[in-house]
């Protein structure tokens, strides 16, 4: 059995000044991001999937260093979805749901997922018949290497094998590649 949990802890800070004209940048940007679209300032796919790079990221609640933080991602890994753009920030949302803003250097574009079935099975091949490489526990990181329709290969720890896509958060449904 695979295991090692994933830690997103809530921060409580005293709030820092945010003038009205900066709530209004945000609310703008969170409704651009309910269509599908390109980032105004990468030019890449909006919604995308990233990946935490650092140990400890904080996320704010508006784009800039004077906005509060509301929490802190504490293990590199971690998966994100990012649905906006803002100059150096990038809105993020976590399969939790927590959503703030985090400063684009922590952040990479390699590809992970998190288990978010109680336990799932890995697997040799990409079929239900497939010899089962390990069982994973909800909330365990993957390294995500390739997608099918319904299943992908990842790496977990020292094992890899393919996991169906309904099992973790990190990859699109419908999303395909090599």
């Amino acid at each position: 059995m695979v295991a090692a949990g994933v830690l997103l802890v809530a921060v409580c800070t005293s709030a820092v000044g945010q003038t009205s004209e900066e709530g209004a940048e945000v609310e703008s940007q969170e409704s651009e991001a309910d269509t599908p679209a390109f980032g105004q300032v990468t030019n890449l796919p909006l919604p995308r999937f990233v990946s935490l790079k650092a140990n400890l990221a904080n996320v704010r609640r508006g784009p800039s260093r004077r906005h509060r933080v509301d929490w802190e991602l504490l293990k590199s890994g971690i998966p994100l979805e990012i649905v906006a753009e803002y100059g150096l920030w990038r809105q993020i949302r976590t399969w939790g749901e927590v959503s703030g803003w985090i400063y684009f250097s922590v952040l990479t574009g390699t590809r992970t997922v998190v288990v978010t079935s109680p336990s799932a099975t890995m697997r040799s091949s990409p079929s239900a018949d497939g010899q089962v490489v390990a069982i994973v526990e909800r909330d365990v990181l993957g390294q995500l290497r390739m997608c099918e329709l319904a299943w992908c290969e990842i790496r977990i720890d020292r094992h890899t094998g393919w996991m169906n896509k309904a099992d973790m958060w990190g990859i699109r449904l419908d999303e395909v590649f090599e």
